[in-house]
């Protein structure tokens, strides 16, 4: 956002053979130039304040003879008792003036400093064509709120904020950006008091903190006055990690089977309290053994207190064919498509995980093909 003063509403007339492409004829100069001034908590104990000149002068009739005629543009920039003056290089009146002055302190991301400033630009031949300058004093708004956020496809799940509330100091004239990890939330508005911040569906962090959320205001004189950057994480459930396959006899089942998980999220750390995992079946049954009639059960869900758990997988009652055996040969039986989801109790419900083929043997089980994460976050 910059903040624009014109001196050109009323035209600088310069009279004279040398400004002019014959005597008693002028030459028309409109100054189109702007300052655009900001001080932002650039770090935990470092305030930034930054001032800016820049535009052109436009220049009439195109034959203009301003033969040796420069413009200089000049910024002034005092935060505190630090700063002083930059001056841009002499150029054509016509020419486009870029002038920057940046000065940094140490000090609190929350406090008020006093602040000097101004814009100049200076034509040789007319003396100042253009000045904005003030001095006032500036006080940086704050940002509240928690700093984490999660996405389960969907679902809420309950000790898991799915969306965050942050609030600005500067109250309902603040203005909100996202100038790191934009891609990775939803805020619920750019303008006011408080905002909400959700997942954006297609992106999630990398890294803690790595998107940056700044709350803005207009002090006066149009000065811009920028938080210091909010850091907030999004997290989604990523991947399982594999444990101990374990196997013992069962004297209903024949054997029962223990296929142990370590449930991530995307940045690899395991789920701060309970959670539902689920599984689902993503396709039907197929036959490894002639004539086998062995039944699959319904898709099942549980709360973890942990991140860990465990898939039970049981073989089958001795009236059925072939006869399990915890003892017997690994021979496969059958087999069907799995998928597995976190975030719910409830079967298909959450973000998914992990997906692979769950294969039942006469002593045994295991899961095969295993694809985890299923996509990347």
């Amino acid at each position: 956002m910059r903040r624009i003063a014109l001196m050109g509403v009323v035209a600088v007339l310069l009279w004279g053979s040398s400004c002019s492409p014959a005597r008693g004829q002028s030459c028309e100069m409109i100054p189109l130039f702007s300052t655009y001034v900001s001080v932002s908590a650039t770090g935990g104990t470092t305030i930034t304040s930054y001032v800016e000149v820049n535009g052109y002068a436009d220049i009439m009739p195109a034959g203009c003879n301003l033969q040796g005629v420069t413009h200089q543009g000049s910024t002034y920039n005092q935060l505190s008792t630090t700063g002083g003056w930059v001056y841009g290089t002499p150029t054509c009146p016509s020419c486009y003036i870029s002038v920057e002055n940046s000065q940094s302190i140490s000090g609190s991301p929350t406090g008020t400093y006093p602040l000097n400033w101004g814009g100049y630009v200076i034509c040789s031949r007319l003396g100042t064509l253009y000045s904005d300058a003030a001095s006032q004093s500036v006080t940086l708004p704050s940002i509240s709120g928690p700093n984490t956020f999660w996405s389960f496809n969907g679902q809420s799940p309950a000790g898991y904020a799915t969306s965050i509330s942050l609030t600005s100091t500067g109250g309902a004239s603040t203005t909100w950006s996202v100038p790191a990890g934009a891609n990775k939330v939803h805020l619920s508005s750019t303008s006011g008091a408080s905002i909400t911040v959700s997942t954006s569906g297609t992106a999630f962090s990398n890294s803690p903190g790595d998107i940056q959320i700044v709350a803005s205001i207009v002090a006066a004189h149009g000065v811009i006055v920028n938080s210091l950057p909010f850091e907030v994480t999004s997290r989604v459930p990523f991947r399982l990690v594999p444990g101990q396959i374990v196997t013992s006899c069962d004297p209903t089942w024949g054997y029962a089977t223990l296929v142990n998980y370590t449930m991530q999220d995307n940045l690899l750390t395991i789920f701060p309290s309970t959670i539902g995992v689920n599984e689902a079946w993503t396709s039907g049954i197929t036959a490894d053994y002639s004539g086998m009639n062995w039944i699959r059960g319904a898709a099942a869900g549980v709360q973890v207190p942990s991140s860990e758990f465990a898939d039970l997988i049981q073989g089958e009652t001795s009236t059925y064919f072939p006869t399990p055996n915890c003892n017997g040969p690994t021979t496969p039986v059958y087999h069907w498509g799995q998928e597995w989801y976190i975030g719910s109790t409830t079967s298909g419900a959450g973000s998914a995980v992990q997906t692979d083929t769950l294969q039942k043997y006469i002593n045994s089980a295991l899961h095969l093909d295993i694809q985890s994460p299923v996509t990347a976050p």
